[in-house]
């Protein structure tokens, strides 16, 4: 087996955390690859750490042709690399996936484990010609925490993901027969969809709560309408109480009990929604006002 210290290492990725585990482990980095206009391109930036710029697939494909390398270290590429066509005899080819496989392939993981109600995590696998189907290495898996949004699961999986590298690590990124396990029918792919991101008039509560915990983020936020107003939410949660009944009394499904400045309570058929952090003219909102269709073009 060869010591993992002695294989020369090429990463490249969007975000720095398995980056910065590798310089820890003492990996002899030959080159460090970020891809254009990302956390990981920033951050080096900021560190005054030396790395290449990577700002197509063709670019990247380009450079790996030209440099020697063990181990290639992919973490957040957004990519489907021809493995069997680039790679030279002797290299092996490793990615970091924020998702544990082999459910959550796909490129959106970590919103998906909140939408679809699946566990979250991360593993290591080796990469092949398909999109994240390659032998595990090493994996972690767990809940997501009651009420989490987005932004902490990211942070979690980010961890997660330091974890398993140095799992990974301590294998030689050797596949681990215990987590043989073939892509099954009930495996999920996820990349996130336009329609993911829309609150309608038949979403249920908790689905309208997940769809805005998976995506709480202002670039990401999802679109709804009421009335004529285009609205946008960054945080949901299913309220309750005796008060709450009496004040949407007489409302029919999808329809505002009442609003603030910035939030406002939504009647759906399996209880009350609080909408908040919404951005977008709610001056025109009040009890009654209720839930559209929301176009995908919107």
């Amino acid at each position: 087996m060869t010591n993992p210290g002695a294989q020369r290492l090429v990463f490249v990725g969007n975000r720095a955390f398995v980056w910065h585990e590798a310089r820890r482990a003492g990996l002899p980095l030959v080159e460090s690859l970020a891809i254009a206009g990302t956390y990981f391109d920033r951050q080096a930036d900021q560190l005054g750490v030396p790395v290449r710029r990577i700002g197509s697939k063709r670019d990247l494909l380009d450079t790996l042709a030209a440099l020697d390398f063990d181990l290639l270290l992919c973490n957040g590429v957004p990519h489907i690399l021809p493995i069997s066509r680039i790679a030279r005899p002797g290299q092996r080819f490793i990615n970091v996936h924020p998702g544990p496989l082999p459910d959550l392939r796909g490129a959106d993981p970590v919103n998906g484990a909140i939408l679809l109600d699946r566990p979250a995590g991360a593993a290591v696998h080796v990469m092949d010609d398909g999109i994240d189907t390659g032998p595990l290495i090493a994996r972690r898996r767990f809940p997501v925490p009651q009420g989490a949004d987005v932004r902490l699961l990211y942070q979690m999986v980010f961890e997660a993901e330091r974890q398993v590298f140095r799992q990974a690590l301590a294998r030689n990124f050797e596949p681990d027969p215990a987590l043989a396990e073939p892509v099954s029918a009930d495996s999920v792919y996820y990349t996130i969809r336009t329609a993911d991101r829309r609150l309608q008039p038949t979403d249920n509560a908790a689905l309208t709560v997940r769809k805005v915990r998976a995506f709480a983020t202002p670039n990401q936020a999802p679109a709804f309408r009421i009335a004529d107003t285009n609205l946008r939410a960054q945080a949901a949660a299913i309220v309750n109480g005796a008060a709450l009944d009496q004040m949407s009394a007489g409302l029919d499904t999808n329809q505002v009990v009442t609003s603030g400045p910035d939030f406002l309570v939504l009647t759906k058929p399996d209880g009350l929604v609080l909408l908040d952090r919404v951005s977008g003219d709610l001056g025109a909102i009040g009890r009654g006002s209720t839930l559209k269709q929301s176009d995908l073009n919107d």
